[in-house]
């Protein structure tokens, strides 16, 4: 009995002390560590996870009044986010990093002893901080490259909107990105194609930047009908049957004897 409760006491979860430092909350910080840990392991498009209140506290320790305080800090501190969502109204989280990275550098840039101990800042932060900066870039540039191509323009950037192309990031890049956009707006504008419903950006991102940056932009034409060529002769109907051409008048069928200058050809 003895072995097995030191065996389990081997089993900590991953948590940076860092991170309660930054957030001045132990609590906070063992809730955030734990979401972040589950947070590339959603399927969610926009990167939701759902925990019952006893997932949590199996899986962190924290009692319920413990997990409502430190969601309230993280919300107010905008580092986790928290909503009940679908039938059973469990709880979902949705971490925030680049607001977490950003309240521990500034934690770390308020701490002489970090240069006592041989850890710099920059080296701390600086590997993290030019990915988060290339990150909101490419976030800015899609949401203007999707507004600039006049499919449906929104007047601002949202959480939602913010989100569903961080999460399409982790798998395309931008320009594969911005090529689907540019395709879809083609394909949505030209009056040869057949496709006509408009998404919003998040809906793309969603269900139609795979098929357009996959599917050729040929696939999206109208399939219009060869036209046939026929033959008249006064205005009268020709065909061609056992070699020799009829005209078919008032519903007989008359060998054809004039002019073959006479025989006019139509498109039908």
């Amino acid at each position: 009995m003895e072995k097995s409760i030191f065996e389990l006491l081997k089993r900590p979860i991953a948590y940076q002390p860092i991170t309660a430092k930054a957030f001045g909350s132990v609590k906070l910080a063992v809730l955030w560590c734990q979401i972040y840990y589950w947070h590339d392991k959603t399927n969610n498009p926009d990167g939701w996870i759902y925990k019952t209140r006893e997932q949590v506290y199996d899986e962190t320790g924290l009692s319920r009044v413990e997990q409502e305080n430190a969601r309230k800090l993280g919300a107010k501190l905008g580092v986790l986010e928290s909503k009940r969502m679908g039938q059973r109204c469990i709880v979902h989280f949705r971490i925030d990093q680049e607001k977490a990275a950003e309240l521990v550098e500034e934690y770390l840039k308020n701490q002489p002893e970090m240069a006592r101990i041989g850890i710099k800042t920059e080296t701390v932060v600086g590997k993290q901080e030019p990915k988060i900066e290339k990150e909101r870039n490419e976030i800015k540039r899609i949401f203007e490259i999707w507004n600039g191509a006049e499919v449906v323009n929104h007047r601002k950037m949202t959480g939602q909107i913010e989100s569903k192309i961080r999460s399409v990031l982790r798998e395309y890049s931008e320009k594969e990105i911005e090529e689907a956009i540019k395709k879809y707006a083609t394909v949505l504008n030209g009056e040869e194609y057949f496709w006509t419903y408009r998404w919003t950006l998040p809906e793309f991102l969603q269900r139609g930047l795979t098929r357009f940056l996959e599917t050729p932009v040929e696939n999206f034409k109208l399939k219009t009908k060869a036209k046939k060529i026929k033959e008249f002769y006064r205005g009268n109907p020709m065909v061609e049957s056992r070699g020799k051409k009829w005209v078919i008048e008032d519903g007989q069928w008359l060998e054809f004897a004039g002019d073959p200058k006479d025989i006019e050809k139509r498109e039908v």
